[in-house]
């Protein structure tokens, strides 16, 4: 089983790293190295970590969701990030400044300053266009805000729908990892 993140903002990579260490699942780490891997072709490195883990979160894992998307198509995939993409550019420059960096080299952007028009713009069709490849493929995407109050449950549902067996595991909280009723 495989979870991939399709968002580009922060958030989606947040978002799916944090349910990873919640159900104790092996997620890739961060590498702003696999990023201009994957913008310069080379996918020798990219392949070896898609062996290797489980949950997938953030870039270059985002910008790849076709070629994943063949590779596993029983994995899940995850949207979860800023519904416009007016509101993904004040995450991103209220946000880290290594993601924004790596966001500007997926890109082919030297800097973020002076682009927030077009980097909007990129965003909203980056959703589009996962939504559309994903609309032949009912079941694998699922779409939700972080903000929803039920987003977990829906997630933890997706991801059960798609064979994961998910054990009761403690949060960071403390507190218990809530199951949704199916």
């Amino acid at each position: 089983m495989k979870v991939f993140s399709a968002g580009i903002a922060e958030l989606d990579g947040a978002f799916t790293a944090n349910l990873a260490l919640q159900l104790d699942l092996a997620c890739a780490p961060s590498d702003p190295g696999l990023v201009k891997d994957f913008t310069q072709g080379e996918y020798g490195r990219i392949e070896s970590e898609l062996r290797l883990f489980d949950v997938f979160a953030g870039l270059p894992w985002s910008l790849m969701y076709k070629r994943v998307s063949e590779m596993f198509p029983d994995a899940a995939f995850l949207l979860v990030g800023p519904a416009s993409g007016e509101e993904w550019v004040d995450d991103l420059v209220d946000g880290s400044a290594e993601f924004a960096c790596e966001v500007a080299l997926a890109l082919g952007l030297d800097t973020l300053i002076g682009h927030e028009a077009e980097l909007a713009q990129r965003y909203d069709e980056h959703l589009a266009a996962v939504r559309d490849w994903f609309a032949g493929r009912p079941g694998s995407l699922l779409t939700v805000s972080v903000r929803e109050p039920l987003a977990m449950d829906w997630v933890v549902n997706h991801l059960v729908a798609h064979g994961l067996e998910i054990p009761q595991v403690p949060r960071q909280s403390g507190s218990r990892l809530r199951l949704p009723r199916l």
